[in-house]
């Protein structure tokens, strides 16, 4: 564990959110706020959290508080803790007001507020660096600014007000004085309607919140435009190889190691831009153990390129620890957490918790992004932990099983183009690992709730079925295809035999390259496309209808 820092700071935080073409506003002219503007407020009088949609982790301090006592308190070791406020209409024209005291971070940086959409999807945020000076945060943009200014001992206030927009504006004071002035930064166009106190990775801090108030005043952002006709992602697992490795030439790799920034060449544009409307990266998407370091160096210097728009799902090489991989890069020590991954994808790969840390990392989300059932194009695709033994099981009755049902009762099918699964390790293989029973239960679910397609990886090869039922049988009606894509860039693995499952339709075990998908209104093409240099191919030669 690392050793405390006493920080013993209290901020009052201001933030202030408009749509594009309102009116930009000085922070200090933004303070009169009307009755009937006021969406949520809690001075935590009651004593209690209820006026909260939910909470994690966080008690009440009936010893501190400003301006007075009680206030919600967070005491974590290793853990996360969110305190959620949810309100409607979701707000493009939004202040929240807290007080923060900081009394421990753990010589680690805090998130102190953090805004999203009604979806869940991260807007921006205000944190505490390690060294204890504020940072400002596009969640959208997955970027952030220092303001430069360390936080005085004592209570403190500050004040962000900004415009939400692809051109937003920002300004952030400190005790009255400006310490960041309009910094100009894309924050999306979608209005806020979460407020969220404390953070979604795992801490060790002491610190308290009180005097929380959100308002609002402007109308939503439009809704956006229609979507297309049909839309197209990419997907790939077993990715990026530890830095460490003897092959890894600086992320250049050879013809048979360490392809990842090849691979990662097939997603972007002549000018760097992401090819496709999002990428599915299938697991173990850095290696050997996932750790933070060797993200930044391995996966973040490739794939991380088209960051932006990619949705992850962990790998069992996450959970690894410097017990199982002592030479790895930045290995985090025993239990295995998936610390890397959690940090990496900060924001886009946690939004469900899990019932412990590092069980979650399974969520759902529409392609095109934002779009509604009632367009002509709209998938819902959901992402699960396949590694059962972190995520506290698979079968009915445990915590990612309950939310799957859940989920798909939410998302029927009969409302939404179609619906895709995808997670890491393969229900059907005829790769060396072979078929997984595990995943039996998850399996029938979706089956049950009519999806259509399910990727995976872990094997390090190219896999396609024929649609099957959860026995494995030809299911020309209700069966699910599925896809294993091991194929991102670290090795090649042979299949054990010339021998294949009755239903693999397709194989190849010495290609890298990517999945893509073509999503349609009512059906979905596929096309394996291969390296530069490679021949192997596998594409569909006409639409496979959705069920």
């Amino acid at each position: 564990m690392r050793t405390p820092r006493l920080l013993k700071n209290s901020l009052v935080l201001v933030v202030a959110f408009a749509a594009a073409g309102l009116a930009w506003q000085s922070p200090y002219e933004r303070r009169a706020v009307a009755a009937d503007q006021i969406l949520f407020t809690d001075e935590f009088s009651s004593g209690d959290l209820s006026a909260w949609s939910s909470n994690s982790r966080f008690t009440i301090d009936t010893n501190d508080g400003s301006p007075a006592a009680p206030s919600a308190a967070m005491e974590t070791i290793d853990e996360t803790a969110e305190l959620v406020a949810e309100f409607s209409p979701a707000a493009s024209d939004l202040c929240a007001v807290t007080s923060v005291r900081v009394i421990d971070s753990g010589g680690e940086s805090l998130t102190l507020l953090r805004l999203r959409s009604s979806d869940g999807e991260a807007i921006a945020s205000l944190k505490v660096s390690n060294n204890g000076k504020l940072v400002f945060r596009s969640d959208f943009a997955k970027i952030q600014t220092p303001t430069g200014s360390p936080l005085p001992s004592g209570w403190n206030r500050v004040e962000v007000c900004g415009i939400v927009g692809p051109s937003g504006h920002w300004d952030v004071a400190l005790n009255d004085v400006e310490i960041l002035s309009d910094w100009q930064i894309d924050t999306g166009n979608v209005g806020a309607g979460q407020l969220v106190l404390g953070d979604h990775t795992p801490k060790t801090v002491s610190a308290r919140w009180d005097a929380v108030e959100l308002s609002a005043a402007g109308s939503p952002p439009p809704p956006p435009p229609p979507g297309p006709s049909e839309t197209t992602i990419a997907a790939a697992g077993n990715i990026a190889c530890d830095p460490n490795h003897p092959k890894f030439n600086n992320t250049q790799g050879t013809s048979t190691t360490c392809r990842m920034r090849y691979v990662s060449d097939m997603l972007i544009d002549a000018s760097g831009q992401p090819r496709y409307e999002t990428v599915l990266a299938l697991g173990d998407n850095q290696y050997v153990c996932g750790g933070p370091l060797a993200y930044q160096a391995s996966y973040g210097a490739t794939w991380g390129r088209v960051y932006d728009v990619t949705k992850p799902v962990v790998g069992d090489k996450d959970y690894r620890t410097t017990k199982n991989a002592p030479d790895a890069t930045d290995c985090s020590d025993p239990p295995g957490r998936a610390e890397g991954f959690f940090d990496y994808f900060d924001g886009i790969a946690d939004v469900v918790p899990g019932p412990t840390v590092g069980s979650g990392a399974y969520y759902s989300f529409e392609v095109p992004e934002g779009c509604d059932p009632s367009d002509d194009v709209c998938w819902h695709v959901i992402a699960l932990n396949g590694n059962c033994r972190k995520a506290k099981g698979c079968e009915p009755g445990t915590a990612q099983y309950s939310w799957l049902e859940a989920d798909l009762a939410a998302h029927p099918n009969s409302e939404y183009a179609c619906t895709l699964a995808y997670w890491h390790w393969p229900r059907f293989s005829s790769g060396k690992h072979g078929s997984d029973p595990a995943y039996d239960s998850i399996w029938r679910l979706l089956y049950q709730h009519e999806v259509e397609v399910v990727l995976n990886a872990h094997e390090h090869l190219y896999e396609r079925f024929a649609p099957q039922n959860p026995d494995g049988n030809v299911d020309t009606t209700r069966g699910i295809r599925q896809f294993t894509v091991g194929t991102g860039g670290i090795s090649h693995a042979k299949f054990p035999s010339a021998q294949r499952l009755p239903t693999s339709q397709a194989s190849n075990d010495n290609t890298f390259g990517i999945l893509t998908l073509t999503l349609g209104s009512d059906a979905y093409e596929w096309a394996f496309l291969p390296e530069p240099g490679k021949t192997f191919t596998d594409a569909s030669t006409i639409p496979t209808s959705c069920h």
